[in-house]
This record gives structure tokens, C-alpha cells and sequence, in this order.
């Protein structure tokens, strides 16, 4: 069996975010009421099920996918 998990990464708050910010003022410009934008990313991996998720999930995240100074991340178990 497999688990498929979804993973968000977004800059951290206090990170410059050029291209948000551009959003953000577009879609201001177009009259839409947005309090907030931040663009990132979104990995989809599927687990071997007998692995302990969590955990393995944590350590992809910090080892590889994640600039731990720069961004944050959370994660989804999908069904």
C-alpha cells in the first residue's frame, strides 16, 4: 500500500516576495478584495504506507525540498 501526501512550500512572512506582491496589486487594481497573497509551491509524493509518514515526510521536507531559512512548509495526507 502507498499514501499519497501533498506538500505546500511558501516563503516565510518576513521574505520579499516580488511576485506576490505584483499579484497582489493586480488584483487589487481589478477591484478584488485580498488581504494577503503568497505564491509557492506544491510537491505531491506517494509513500510506501509500511513508512512511518510523518517522519519521513519531516525529513524529505528539511532535507531536500525545504530552504528552512527562507520558506516554510506543511503538508497533507491525501486518500
Amino acid at each position: 500500500m502507498e499514501v499519497d501526501v501533498r506538500i505546500f512550500i511558501i516563503p516565510k512572512e518576513e521574505i520579499l516576495d516580488p511576485a506576490a506582491k505584483t499579484l497582489h496589486e493586480n488584483l487589487d487594481k481589478l477591484g478584488y478584495e485580498i488581504s494577503e497573497v503568497s505564491i509557492g509551491k506544491c510537491v505531491d509524493i506517494r509513500i510506501k504506507k509500511g513508512d512511518d509518514i510523518t517522519s519521513t515526510v519531516e525529513k524529505i521536507c528539511k532535507n531536500i525540498l525545504v530552504n528552512e531559512l527562507t520558506e516554510d512548509f506543511s503538508y497533507m495526507i491525501l486518500h
